[in-house]
């Protein structure tokens, strides 16, 4: 069929049709998981351009959705594990299994055993402990894994790593000789490390721990300052959290020779990152560059129209390495939009990173326990209000 040249809205129908959409977002903590956020945001672009293109990602930086996100990239099962929880109650959780060319690969994430998910209304971030997170791994090594990723992210954790590695048989000693507390509230008694006791098959696995922040492990950027308030800790508990990072830090160096006060990433998950780094070999590497090139991204957006990518949250620490950054940074300039249930401030800094406009889900004043119960809801009238916009002023 011609088209006249003149006919401006035959030749604009034409463009929305053969739109291409990749929707990239990670979960809304508490809230939808990743892959619910996709759902929402694909059903309200079709409602606008019922003809458009739409590759769904759902995606996880390392926090909770994780593992389901890498068993929808890898592909693999469920495995069902018994352990504890931050305050040592015992829960009953899943880790991810996946097995290619004769490698069998674990998907864990913090969030299923040390998250802020399994604490709410009791939140402790000095009393909390990673032990649970040791018992997963401890699995994975059962089934008979040799590959390991950990997902950072989500913990209501401020303890190093202690709990986790101690759950893998190392020892954490005062003067005297006697076990801390394998939580935060004790790394400022620890004198000695033991790791005579771990198990030895972590000896022939590989660790890989996604890790999206770059926060050290203590200091006014450390997990203990930009983390724990939000686990539950005041600001004096903040102070010594901190104090017990700074000697856990000290230990390390005196007992084993490693400096990792300027580690990037040893705050991560309240120092989990550091604690599998140093104790365990484990490696340090941006979550979400380890799912793109899974998935191809390059390849996925070289003629999409918009990318929409999401959390729950954006704010400061989101332009540090979180989700949104990591898309955005490899998206080639492609207009993307960021849409988030919160928007705080520092969230501006997401710009210069090649975030092209930032959407609150909100549509009024609500409660936190409103916006809750409304997310899907809020989610989808802003999606259609970014699409409706997206669709009149998209370029020919």
């Amino acid at each position: 069929m011609l088209i006249d040249d003149n006919c401006q809205d035959t030749k604009n129908k034409l463009r929305v049709n053969a739109m291409k959409l990749v929707i990239v977002p990670d979960s809304f903590k508490g809230t939808m998981t990743s892959t619910e956020v996709c759902e929402t945001i694909r059903d309200a672009a079709l409602t606008v351009v019922p003809t458009a293109d739409i590759v769904c990602l759902p995606m996880a930086d390392g926090g909770e959705g994780t593992t389901d996100a890498l068993l929808c990239v890898f592909g693999g099962e469920r495995l069902y594990v018994t352990t504890t929880d931050p305050l040592g109650r015992p829960i009953n959780t899943y880790i991810g299994i996946s097995q290619h060319s004769g490698v069998r690969t674990a998907f864990i994430e913090t969030a299923a055993a040390a998250g802020l998910n399994l604490v709410c209304g009791c939140l402790d971030a000095g009393a909390a402990s990673t032990y649970g997170m040791g018992r997963l791994i401890s699995a994975a090594l059962d089934a008979g894994c040799t590959n390991i990723i950990i997902g950072l992210g989500g913990s209501a954790t401020t303890d190093g790593g202690v709990g986790c590695c101690a759950a893998l048989g190392a020892r954490f000693t005062d003067e005297s000789g006697h076990e801390i507390p394998l939580c935060g509230n004790g790394l400022a008694s620890l004198r000695h490390i033991d790791l005579s006791g771990l198990d030895p098959r972590l000896k022939t696995a590989s660790l890989t721990c996604m890790c999206d922040v770059t926060n050290p492990l203590f200091g006014e950027n450390g997990a203990a300052y930009v983390y724990s308030p939000q686990k539950g800790a005041n600001p004096n508990q903040v102070r010594l959290l901190d104090a017990g990072l700074r000697n856990y830090a000290s230990v390390i160096k005196c007992e084993l020779g490693i400096d990792v006060s300027d580690m990037p990433g040893g705050g991560a998950a309240g120092g989990l990152g550091c604690g599998l780094s140093v104790l365990l070999e484990a490696s340090l590497k941006p979550g979400t560059d380890l799912i793109l090139d899974a998935v191809g991204y390059e390849s996925i957006i070289s003629d999409a129209d918009l990318i929409i990518t999401g959390e729950g949250q954006a704010d400061s620490q989101s332009a540090c390495g979180k989700l949104p950054y990591g898309v955005a940074r490899r998206s080639g300039g492609k207009p993307v939009v960021l849409i988030c249930g919160a928007v705080q401030k520092g969230c501006e800094a997401l710009y210069d990173c090649g975030i092209t406009a930032i959407f609150a889900t909100n549509p009024r004043c609500q409660s936190y326990e409103e916006a809750c119960r409304d997310c899907q809801e809020n989610l989808r009238f802003t999606a259609l209000n970014v699409m409706s916009l997206f669709t009149q002023i998209k370029p020919t």
